[in-house]
């Protein structure tokens, strides 16, 4: 019961709030040019035979002003066997 009162209280006086300031670390150093589109297509797959499985999507990138990247991804997943799904991961 003491644990559950002092624990909360030792982690808001042992943590400090995150930080961060231009440049930001991202997977894309580089924003897509204002006006323009990237478009990526993924996919993998695996398994043998009738009992395979995998993954595949799009990618969508666009730039609406400098500095700035709108990002959707459109991920599918699938599978045939024992278990059959597909649909939105």
């Amino acid at each position: 019961m003491l644990l559950k009162r002092v624990l909360p209280v030792l982690v808001a006086l042992f943590t400090s709030p995150a930080l961060a300031w231009p440049p930001y670390e991202t997977d894309d150093p580089q924003p897509t040019e204002r006006g323009h589109w990237e478009i990526y297509a993924f996919g993998s797959r695996e398994g043998a035979g009738s009992d395979f499985g995998g993954a595949f999507g799009f990618d969508l990138n666009y730039g609406p002003v400098d500095g700035v990247q709108l990002t959707a991804t459109l991920p599918m997943a699938y599978a045939n066997g024992s278990g059959s799904v597909a649909g939105a991961t």
